[in-house]
């Protein structure tokens, strides 16, 4: 199916300030979907989510002729925790951005749309010109000698990675199968800041590199669980570079992720509503694959009960609550990448230089990409208190605008990419992948391929679609058969 022309339209998600003119909420974006007319009550399959495992899982289960299926999605838009905005003439990822060719299932998305072609890279960490680093307690500090940062960073990252004679190939040898039994295991209960506390070496150096991992989930080294920065370092090819190159450096231009959304949605030959059964309206399926994030999971009644392990893990849920922005400035800078481990004395723990300003609206500028820790910076409309928070990393500059969305603050969401706590992965991750009878959950918090949301979205969207099949033979698909289960068991608790 072609993908049709969309006109922009805005989102009830996200906010803008600017200094020249109103601020608002609600920002323009083309992952506005509309629903299909008159959908049916009864159904095969019912996906709820249009997130990236949705959307996927929707698409492939469509294309057989013999099954119904509906998309159900509670937003105004497809996408889920990854979409792209449009403001000052630009296009802006607010939520999951960046790709790579080492991640299969993603990029073989990419190229079944053709879209490899629009990769592009954000200049502050692919043409770096110097860091700015905030130690605990001190000011920010321009360091000019990137080699030479690099290289401390690497040393750390060996003594860290390593434990008790075994290197982190040897800790953690198959980084895509969390549920195999590894050596890292044994190490799940530690945090990243109780692997510090028994390294020796200089303090500064451990306050250098817990600014990266602190990175990885918007949280402080206490938090963050050891072995998930160590699934990082692994699936990033046991190397801080090439960890970067996959994690934060190659994004996709003419139209970002929305595009890649919508070229995924046109392809599929389903049903599909808005707002599922905020109104009371129950649908029914067979089976249902649900897609609904952790972090809301509480909200949902299951009928019959969820088992008490899964009950746990949604109990527990995950760390990351932190808080997108994008910042124009008003004047061109060179290449930076700027962050800190100074959880206490600062609410952004890193940020970027994404690309100078070069719209046909003459915004002439640097545009940069930040996120916020934990906890902090839920309010985008304190433009005063977001803009002295930036100013501690990169104080040049004068801030015109930004965009945010707050995903503590999302409903639907309820925070941002999955990050583990210390002991979680051993103790939920199971649970999570098991169905609970007929439903099926699938989440990019609980898949086995990446930490990186929107790739770990494709492949759990994937595998899931994949069980369902391999289930066929042992479903009847009878449309007289008496349609289980019904939506009602997930309303709102």
């Amino acid at each position: 199916m072609p993908l049709s022309p969309q006109r922009k339209s805005r989102t009830t998600d996200g906010y803008q300030y600017s200094d020249s003119g109103p601020s608002c909420r609600g920002l323009w974006t083309d992952a506005v979907a509309p629903s299909s007319s008159a959908p049916r009550s009864n159904y095969d399959v019912i996906v709820i989510g249009a997130g990236f495992a949705g959307l996927v899982a929707a698409r492939d289960l469509s294309l057989d002729r013999n099954l119904r299926v509906l998309l159900l999605e509670a937003r105004d838009r497809i996408g889920g925790r990854t979409w792209t905005a449009k403001a000052f003439g630009e296009e802006f990822e607010m939520g999951g951005t960046y790709v790579h060719w080492t991640q299969p299932h993603f990029y073989a998305e990419l190229h079944r749309h053709g879209l490899e072609r629009h990769l592009k890279t954000s200049a502050g960490s692919t043409a770096m010109d110097h860091v700015l680093y905030k130690p605990k307690g001190e000011h920010v500090r321009r360091l000019d000698d990137v080699k030479e940062y690099n290289a401390t960073l690497a040393r750390v990252a060996e003594d860290l990675f390593s434990i008790d004679g075994m290197t982190a190939r040897e800790l953690m040898p198959y980084p895509h199968d969390p549920s195999r039994p590894q050596p890292w295991m044994k190490y799940d209960y530690m945090s990243v800041q109780d692997r510090f506390d028994q390294l020796k070496l200089p303090d500064a150096d451990k306050d250098l590199f817990a600014a990266h991992t602190n990175s990885f989930g918007s949280g402080a080294a206490w938090e963050i669980a050891y072995t998930d920065a160590l699934r990082w370092y692994a699936l990033g090819g046991y190397s801080l570079a090439t960890m970067y190159d996959a994690a934060a450096s190659f994004k996709l231009g003419k139209g970002g992720m929305t595009n890649l959304a919508r070229h995924t949605l046109s392809q599929y030959n389903g049903s599909r509503v808005a707002v599922g059964c905020a109104d009371g309206t129950t649908y029914n399926a067979r089976w249902v694959i649900c897609t609904i994030p952790l972090n809301v999971l509480p909200d949902i009644r299951f009928d019959p009960p969820l088992s008490l392990k899964k009950q746990d893990a949604i109990k527990d849920g995950h760390i990351n609550s932190g808080e997108n922005y994008h910042f124009f400035v008003d004047e061109v800078q060179d290449d930076w990448f700027a962050n800190t481990s100074d959880a206490d004395n600062s609410d952004f723990p890193f940020g970027l230089k994404d690309h100078n300003g070069k719209s046909t609206q003459g915004n002439q500028g640097t545009f940069s990409m930040c996120f916020g820790y934990n906890r902090k910076l839920a309010d985008p409309s304190d433009s005063r208190h977001v803009i002295s928070e930036f100013k501690k990393l990169q104080p040049a500059g004068n801030v015109k605008g930004y965009l945010s969305h707050t995903w503590s603050k999302d409903p639907y969401a309820k925070g941002a990419w999955y990050c583990a706590g210390p002991g979680s992965t051993t103790k939920n991750l199971q649970a999570l992948q098991e169905a609970h009878g007929r439903i099926i959950l699938a989440s990019a918090d609980w898949a086995i391929k990446s930490p990186l949301g929107v790739t770990a979205g494709y492949s759990e969207g994937e595998r899931k679609r994949s069980i369902f099949f391999r289930n066929l033979d042992e479903i009847n698909l009878r449309r007289e058969e008496t349609i289980f289960p019904s939506l009602d068991s997930f309303e709102k608790g």
